[in-house]
């Protein structure tokens, strides 16, 4: 057996030739076991076999040829030779040579089946064998080179064609049909193309786990079946048992590749996702294998209600694989498209397990994580299926899962932000945290409390001060912020007070979701909850109380921009006003009637006009959330946690928000001119956060490998430094667009002074100073004069 299974092992016995007898042969010259792919270049398609698109083997329409392109796994054949002798020889193109085509992903063969193509595990069948032809009539029959141009031909002398007719609506693929023909057309010729190397042990190695998986698949199934609500556990524990430690080395190794990322942890690790591996499970049909495998267990006599019950020690290790097993559906799911409209069709299964101690609710989450086609077909049932579960547990995932379906990357929507805000800011206000803000001796305490927490020595609510949690955490021999931890611990690490720190977060960020775009029934639901302590005031309290963790404070700022920066009246003004009225314009009446009418605010609005949030950020900026160098200079060049960096990042997007509606920009008294001075004073921050020099180190050696470590930092921080310095240069941008607008307007100011003075006559003419900033402009101004005096004495 393998790896210890007591089944025995399947091998394929092969005579291959003496050493000394093989000839060296050119290096393109194909041979049998050779895994090739056939291209049909009249129609520019692959031969190929997808399960999942039809049951016959086919063409697929493609136009990528080029060899680092060519890795598609069900393009790929095997020439199998049709005896043990020899199997390494070299293909041959003739009559009486006949060869088997294996499809690499499926194991499958070729065959001939009547007129059409189809594939069989059957390799005996005589249907199966195949001879080639050459193209070129001048080629060596002796020999078939990859790039050469081939016929394929059944054993009873068929030619294979592209059908005459396609029944079918995809018009990237055609049928193929076999046709006794005394000349074959040149279009039928197929292109024999090599596979890479590495293309292909990728497959082969994939391959393997994934039949790993099917073996456990397969001894479930073998199981007699048991009438529901029947428990007959004990069988397929024994085969979990068996199988466990293959199996799981199969699944984590898949989880951990399947994404780019430091954190070695299957559970937590979170990282960007691996596309050529998505593709490549999806093609070996793992998606469908896995949602049978969390099915299997309960069609086979375990009852689900009793994992999470007394025994659950019990079902520990089935319980474990049914949890890695929706992970890798996670992150085969994650920013797909393709992979998650596959798994949508099994929604109804993943729902079944929710609620009992499956961790599936990630894998729910991150199928319809930014996928709109997908997320116009959300309805009420599943969205109150998560409010019932909220009620019963107050768990983060099902938050997680409420935030990622608001909104997308092309914007929010409304009908579903409206569904949830309807059912947990007025129908059950409950399911979220209690906010308590307290002012004492000028400090702000905060502390919230989850319905149904207690205390554990008292027995009472239990109100939890969000002060304790501003400290670090050793996490894998590195200091991490410690909320930053909490959102990304598995729940397994944490305790109640953690869990209910997480569970309030993520509600921060549920508010923030649900009132983007301006969602007036949101807003007014949200700010209007007592319970959650969120007017413009106590937002603006929690901002400046130092003492609360930054990653905290870090989504209040967005709050802040939510609830009352991006609201009406604002208006995004231009950054450079390219379209301008001379200033003597005197504008036409109109009857349509665009003042104000005077109103009152229906949702509470800021009062002050950002007045006091501006003062606050022109403060709180150059300290760079608290981040350092090792000199103690502020910096990102240290050691930034993942609290410090949200926090720089909200702070920089609220004041790109507030600069784009106006503030921090706004006219001077009694003066036309912007006042630009604090934007001024926000450049010394911004190019504090740009700048990459780092203190030079006592030797050469330790300096490049500093250099070459930061290089290659795949961490979590390293990705958020990336994007903060990003943002940070989007904001610089901006304010150069406001310093240029800003110099233009005097120019042209200048300009209609220059003017205004020439209509008074020659006297004012002649006496015309020019401004400063027009001073370059001196000679086209004097020949302007000639021109005018000239003109006057006409």
């Amino acid at each position: 057996g393998v790896s210890g299974d007591a089944r025995p092992t399947l091998f394929r016995a092969m005579l291959f030739s003496p050493l000394e007898c093989l000839e060296s042969t050119a290096a393109d010259t194909l041979k049998c076991e050779d895994v090739v792919a056939f291209y049909h270049k009249h129609f520019s398609a692959y031969l190929s076999y997808d399960p999942s698109l039809q049951a016959a083997p086919m063409y697929y329409q493609s136009q990528r040829v080029n060899v680092k392109s060519r890795k598609k796994s069900c393009w790929m054949w095997k020439i199998e030779k049709n005896n043990l002798q020899g199997p390494g020889s070299d293909v041959v193109a003739s009559d009486s040579n006949f060869f088997r085509i294996k499809h690499v992903v499926t194991n499958m063969y070729l065959m001939l089946d009547g007129t059409s193509l189809t594939v069989t595990n059957d390799y005996k069948q005589k249907a199966t064998l195949f001879t080639f032809k050459h193209f070129a009539k001048q080629a060596d029959a002796d020999h078939v080179n990859t790039t050469d141009m081939i016929y394929i031909k059944g054993a009873q002398g068929e030619w294979m064609t592209l059908a005459d007719d396609d029944n079918d609506t995809n018009i990237k693929t055609m049928p193929i049909h076999f046709k006794k023909l005394d000349l074959v057309p040149d279009s039928d010729a197929l292109l024999v193309l090599p596979i890479r190397p590495s293309a292909l042990r990728a497959v082969v190695q994939i391959r393997r786990l994934v039949l790993v998986l099917g073996d456990f698949q397969n001894q479930l199934k073998n199981l007699p079946a048991c009438e529901p609500g029947a428990d007959h556990a004990d069988a397929v524990l024994k085969i979990t048992g068996e199988i466990y430690e293959r199996c799981y080395a199969a699944l984590r190794t898949l989880v951990v590749n399947c994404s780019w990322g430091e954190n070695p942890d299957p559970m937590s690790r979170d990282g960007i996702p691996n596309r050529y591996l998505q593709k490549l499970l999806r093609e070996l049909g793992a998606i469908d294998l896995l949602i049978e495998n969390v099915q299997l267990p309960f069609q086979k006599g375990v009852l689900i209600d009793e994992l999470m019950g007394a025994n659950k020690d019990h079902y520990a290790k089935l319980v474990t694989l049914i949890n890695m097993q929706y992970r890798l559906l996670k992150q085969i799911a994650k920013e797909n498209v393709v992979n998650s409209k596959a798994l949508y069709k099994h929604l109804g299964v993943m729902r079944s397990h929710l609620g009992l101690g499956i961790l599936c609710t990630p894998t729910i989450k991150e199928m319809f994580t930014g996928k709109r086609e997908l997320l116009n077909l959300i309805n009420e049932d599943l969205l109150d299926n998560f409010v019932e579960l909220l009620k019963k547990d107050k768990a983060p995932q099902y938050i997680d899962f409420l935030m990622s379906v608001c909104v997308d990357e092309s914007g929010p929507l409304n009908k579903i932000q409206n569904m949830i805000a309807d059912r947990l800011c007025v129908r059950h206000p409950e399911i979220l945290p209690t906010v308590r803000l307290e002012s004492q001796s000028g400090a702000t305490l905060m502390q919230i409390n989850v319905q149904g927490s207690k205390d554990p020595a008292t027995g009472k609510d239990l109100w939890i001060d969000l002060s304790e949690f501003k400290k670090t955490k050793e996490v894998r021999g590195r200091e991490q912020d410690y909320v930053g931890w909490i959102m990304n611990a598995t729940l397994s690490e944490l305790g109640v007070k953690e869990k209910a720190v997480r569970y309030f977060i993520r509600c921060c960020n549920l508010y923030g979701k649900l009132a983007s775009g301006r969602n007036q029934g949101s807003l007014k639901a949200i700010i209007g909850s007592p319970s959650l302590s969120l007017s413009y005031d106590k937002v603006l309290a929690v901002l400046r109380e130092g003492t609360l963790p930054y990653l905290l404070r870090a989504r209040y700022f967005t709050l802040m921009s939510k609830l009352y920066v991006d609201r009406d009246p604002q208006v995004e003004t231009p950054q450079v006003s390219f379209t301008r009225v001379w200033s003597k314009v005197k504008p036409e009446k109109s009857d349509l009637d665009m003042t104000m009418q005077a109103q009152v605010a229906t949702i509470p609005v800021c009062t002050t006009g950002f007045k006091d949030l501006e003062a606050f950020l022109l403060v709180e900026l150059p300290k760079l959330a608290d981040c350092t160098d090792a000199k103690g200079k502020p910096s990102l060049n240290g050691e930034p946690r993942i609290g410090q960096l949200e926090m720089m990042s909200s702070m920089i997007s609220i004041t790109d928000e507030l600069v784009g509606f106006g503030f921090f920009v706004a006219h001077s008294e009694g003066q036309e001119d912007k006042d630009l001075s604090q934007i001024s004073n926000i450049y010394k921050s911004l190019f504090a956060v740009l700048d990459t020099r780092e203190q030079k180190e006592a030797s050469g050696a330790a300096q490049m490998a500093k250099i070459a470590a930061r290089a290659t930092d795949k961490s979590l921080e390293a990705r958020f430094r990336c994007d903060l310095r990003s943002e940070a240069l989007n904001l610089l941008l901006r304010f150069f667009n406001v310093r240029l607008d800003s110099r233009m307007s005097r120019v042209i100011r200048a300009w209609e002074a220059v003017f205004d003075k020439i209509e008074n006559g020659p006297s004012g003419l002649s006496r015309l100073k020019l401004p400063a900033v027009l001073s370059a402009m001196s000679g086209p101004l004097s020949s302007a004069r000639s021109s005018a005096s000239r003109a006057n004495s006409a």
